[in-house]
């Protein structure tokens, strides 16, 4: 009977885990692709598709670009971890099947990135791809949202209107209606300051993880602060909003969109690169 020596078989797992590794990345991209198709139902990839994927952020592209890196270290070399990466394969593929929608595609991912962090005797790659794929799905879950009126749009326009009477204004709010006088705004599930915590938090991950960074326990309280810079910079902008159309205007469709998005952009990359510094 031929001998197979235990280098071989290292071999044959390592390359059977790099296997199944991509089949996991290429799963979660296809569902990513799918946010895409469900925003644009037009499937001309020269000026509609292609256009969609890069609106869908810089840091976006680079998680999914770090998590092909992270691709063949995926699979944990316990004897039990590929079964669970399967397991987590077809779960998502039947939340797909099941919810055939942007939120769909947000459980397909967390499925498949908690499948990957369920496993025993996790290897750091595979720790890091299955962080990166929840944030993912937090961030398209977050569009499904956006659909909704939730009760967070009520707290925002009391935040917003506490904010501008301290800046001497006499604002007023009640529900998701807030403003000055007889001007008011409608403060929506998009517009509230919970819909950019996936994003920060994605921002968050790719920054440190560029900086060569594992997270862990010690980023809890950075990226708190991180979340509440986020949180305070929304009611900040909202507040801004409410004393005129014209402040309404400036701040929702002028340039103070393109200030308060580089103001935010600022503050989500500063937090990580401070909590890397823990590492030098």
């Amino acid at each position: 009977m031929k001998q197979i020596c235990p280098a071989q078989v290292s071999r044959v797992d390592a390359g059977r885990a790099g296997l199944i590794g991509l089949a996991v990345v290429f799963m979660g991209c296809g569902a990513a692709w799918l946010v895409v198709f469900a925003r644009n139902s037009s499937l001309l990839l020269s000026d509609t598709l292609l256009d969609d994927f890069f609106r869908l952020g810089a840091f976006n592209i680079a998680a999914w670009l770090m998590i092909f890196a992270r691709a063949g270290h995926i699979i944990s070399p316990h004897p039990a971890a590929t079964r669970i990466i399967v397991a987590a394969m077809v779960a998502a593929l039947a939340a797909l099947l099941a919810v055939p929608s942007v939120l769909g595609v947000g459980l397909a991912m967390a499925l498949l990135g908690g499948g990957i962090l369920l496993q025993p005797k996790l290897l750091t790659p595979a720790r890091e791809s299955g962080w990166l794929l929840l944030a993912l799905a937090a961030c398209a879950a977050t569009l499904s949202l956006c659909a909704f009126s939730l009760p967070v749009a009520d707290w925002d326009a009391q935040a917003a209107a506490w904010l501008s009477r301290l800046a001497g204004f006499h604002a007023t709010a009640q529900g998701p209606l807030a403003g000055v006088g007889a001007f008011r705004v409608i403060i929506l599930t998009g517009c509230s300051s919970i819909t950019p915590l996936a994003s920060v938090w994605l921002a968050y991950l790719v920054i440190l993880l560029f900086m060569r960074v594992t997270p862990g326990r010690a980023d809890i309280p950075w990226l708190l602060a991180s979340f509440i810079t986020s949180i305070a910079l929304t009611e900040i902008r909202l507040s801004l909003m409410l004393p005129s159309a014209a402040a309404w205007n400036w701040w929702h469709n002028g340039p103070g969109v393109t200030l308060y998005e580089l103001t935010a952009l600022a503050a989500a990359a500063l937090f990580p690169l401070l909590a890397s510094r823990r590492a030098a």
